[in-house]
């Protein structure tokens, strides 16, 4: 089963619509919800959405609790990953401009088993104001874009990746890292 955190995604509607289609067994958790890890304990895979709520909001509790306690494939989404990024001792900024768009992303890492089967250089959809220019130190960056020098990041020892974009809608690009990163929650995608 895959765990779904949900931080007031404006994309969530149509990703559960993709994951339902597909049959997969998914349970989500909206910001603020209390957690109950061990009606939680089976989830093979954990996704922290993208959203509005901002990294300072008492509602993502959830997500901090999610990474200290799973220690199954976890992925996070735009707010997600700057979440996943500040957890970990890395730094965010605010953007000159809002980003609303496809970004052409350069793969640093095509090796990393979350490419497998795309180009060095995809298209991922764009939309948030921050962005993490500090990376952790047990993080490495897997991809970087003209906008943001980490678009991609990997935890050096677990299965955590952060994507500053949103994978979960950029077409066939997306639905690759989604089939990649559910292959190595288990589930077939």
């Amino acid at each position: 089963m895959l765990l779904i955190i949900d931080n007031k995604s404006k994309f969530i509607k149509k990703f559960v619509k993709t994951l339902k289609k597909k049959k997969i067994d998914f349970k989500i958790i909206t910001a603020g919800q209390r957690i109950d890890l061990k009606k939680f304990k089976k989830a093979s895979g954990v996704i922290l959405s993208g959203g509005s709520l901002g990294l300072y909001s008492k509602s993502i509790t959830n997500d901090f609790v999610a990474l200290i306690n799973f220690k199954v494939p976890i992925i996070g989404f735009c707010m997600g990953h700057e979440l996943i990024g500040v957890a970990f001792g890395g730094m965010i900024k605010k953007l000159p401009r809002k980003q609303n768009k496809m970004q052409e992303v350069v793969i640093d890492k095509p090796r990393d088993p979350i490419f497998k089967g795309l180009d060095k250089k995809i298209y991922l959809r764009e939309k948030h104001s921050n962005h993490l220019y500090r990376r952790p130190k047990d993080f490495k960056i897997l991809a970087h874009s003209d906008i943001c020098p980490i678009e991609v990041m990997k935890h050096k020892k677990r299965k955590i990746y952060g994507f500053q974009s949103h994978p979960e809608v950029s077409g066939k690009t997306g639905e690759i890292i989604m089939r990649n990163f559910l292959k190595m929650c288990k589930i077939k995608y």
